[in-house]
């Protein structure tokens, strides 16, 4: 793991992560030579299908139709 302190991690931070990135090799940041943070790769997620990728995973149930419910007595509460 790289070592960079922290002004220099300040003036050259977009080239860093870029290299950080590149070389998916993890980045010590330092303060007067103690530990700060961690600078890591970011994970890539597979780029896939989005849309529609629950097309087909949902079935209705027929006797759905049959179950009624009465709310009346909800509304009367309310008033």
């Amino acid at each position: 793991m790289q070592e960079m302190m922290l002004s220099e991690f300040k003036a050259k931070c977009i080239a860093v992560l870029k290299e950080v990135q590149r070389t998916r090799e993890p980045l010590l940041v330092t303060l007067r030579g103690k530990p700060l943070a961690t600078v890591e790769p970011a994970s890539v997620r597979p780029r896939g299908k989005r849309l529609g990728t629950l097309r087909d995973s949902i079935t209705m149930d027929p006797d759905l139709d049959l179950v009624h419910a009465d709310t009346t007595g909800d509304w009367e509460m309310l008033r």
